[in-house]
């Protein structure tokens, strides 16, 4: 008897916790498809292959529904504490340029309010890039003459840190370079996350995580290396 009251009790316990979650979930996340549906949520995880989440349809609260990442262009998240892995570059294709613009050297979804911004501009960001980044004599030899273009793709959370960066596409294909001209590009990629200092975007007049791209072209000159102002529309291969 005594342990079938103590399994109650338990029960009763979960079950008063999943309630108290569930009601004070809020679904001001924002999935964004490549069909042009826009989808207020709460996403729950995210995995290589899906995103899953529930949604509040009119009263009634749908739960563990899921999309496969393939079919979003980007995701729009109002808490940090939500880990937003960045999507697949292939969720970028000619056919979705409208889904995107690209100002001030950044290319975010056109559906963004208000999109991340740099604090002193962009080009306060170029400055410290070149005056941060290390290059050695080894990255001089593999880069040579050569002006070329990495694409970054960043998470910045709402309260303008970065959570994570990656190579979203190297210059060594492009420009066909030695495989080594990846350790400039990591240490570029280095330097933009300790360079931390963005404003926040904002999604429905509220501050959001979301996923940006980062378009930095450059050249080695002294040692050193000189970025150019850059755009960089939607295709991200064969650039111009």
């Amino acid at each position: 008897m005594k342990r079938g009251k103590t399994t109650s009790i338990l029960l009763t316990v979960v079950t008063i916790f999943t309630w108290l979650n569930s009601s004070g979930q809020t679904f001001c996340d924002t999935l964004f498809t490549r069909k042009g549906d826009t989808i207020p949520c709460m996403i729950t995880y995210i995995n290589d292959q899906n995103v899953f989440y529930h949604q509040k349809i009119k009263k009634r609260i749908v739960e563990d529904q899921y999309i496969p990442r393939s079919q979003l262009i980007t995701i729009a998240v109002h808490s940090p504490g939500v880990t937003v892995p960045p999507l697949a570059n292939d969720a970028l294709q000619p056919d979705l340029q409208s889904a995107f613009s690209e100002n001030n050297g950044i290319i975010y979804a056109s559906n963004c309010n208000n999109p991340p911004a740099y604090k002193g501009g962009i080009g306060a960001l170029y400055s410290y890039l070149e005056n941060n980044v290390s290059v050695t004599n080894r990255d001089v030899g593999i880069y040579g003459n050569n002006v070329v273009t990495v694409l970054y793709q960043l998470v910045i959370l709402d309260d303008g840190k970065i959570f994570g960066g990656g190579i979203a596409e190297s210059c060594i294909q492009n420009y066909g370079l030695d495989l080594q001209a990846a350790v400039l590009e990591k240490e570029i990629l280095k330097q933009i996350c300790l360079a931390a200092n963005w404003e926040p975007g904002s999604m429905e007049n509220k501050k959001a995580s979301m996923n940006i791209y980062l378009p930095v072209k450059f050249s080695i000159d002294k040692n050193r290396i000189v970025i150019y102002p850059s755009k960089f529309m939607y295709l991200f291969l064969n650039r111009k």
